[in-house]
């Protein structure tokens, strides 16, 4: 009977300890259970730099601008006449620039004598002095000289008359080749009409002819 009771008494034991192991298990289970599982660790995303290039401000310096003078020729003499042409009128103008410059104190009538005397004259001449007053060959008065010399042919018919004029200064020499050329008129021998009309200067002293291009004999 007391033997009966220890084996009883043992079997509850053993009970007791499977259901404790049981209960433990269990717990042990559940509490596996509910852990949540290990989280991947966050990914830490390195943001991405972009490195903005530095603006580069190009300044652009105005190049210092050389400012090169042009050199040029002195102006022409508006006086000198074009004498490239072998003409009567050239040819005398030429007579009466190296006679001035051979005798720069020549009086007007002398000059006039001189040039008419070229061989390239082919008609008898005439020299008388003139004053300031109306001229053969010009529209108007001429005046402002201090003293002159009118050559021409003696026969009329032939469209020829030079002047030798001088002056009080050599200021005065362009108006006064200005008035000349403006009132000048080579039809002033209703009959016929000079081919050319030459005029220029020597310092105070100026010359002046209307005539053919050429005379011939």
């Amino acid at each position: 009977m007391i033997y009966k009771n220890t084996l009883i008494i043992k079997e509850n034991k053993m009970k007791k300890i499977l259901t404790l192991m049981i209960v433990a298990a269990m717990a042990m289970s559940i509490t596996a259970c509910s852990k949540k599982p290990d989280t991947a660790p966050e990914t830490t995303t390195t943001p991405e730099v972009t490195t903005v290039p530095e603006e580069t401000t190009t300044v652009e310096t105005e190049s210092s601008d050389v400012v090169t003078e042009e050199v040029t020729d002195a102006p022409e003499d508006t006086t000198a006449p074009d004498t490239s042409a072998d003409t009567l009128g050239n040819t005398l103008y030429k007579d009466f620039l190296s006679k001035v410059e051979a005798n720069p104190d020549m009086s007007v009538e002398e000059l006039a004598n001189q040039i008419i005397a070229n061989p390239v004259i082919q008609f008898g001449p005439a020299v008388m002095p003139v004053e300031a007053g109306y001229l053969p060959g010009f529209t108007e008065e001429i005046s402002g000289f201090k003293s002159g010399a009118m050559f021409a042919p003696m026969i009329g018919s032939i469209p020829f008359v030079g002047y030798i004029f001088e002056l009080e200064s050599e200021d005065d020499v362009e108006a006064f080749l200005t008035t000349l050329k403006d009132t000048s008129d080579p039809r002033w021998n209703v009959c016929v009409e000079a081919d050319e009309t030459v005029m220029g200067n020597s310092g105070t002293k100026i010359f002046f002819v209307m005539c053919p291009t050429s005379i011939e004999g």
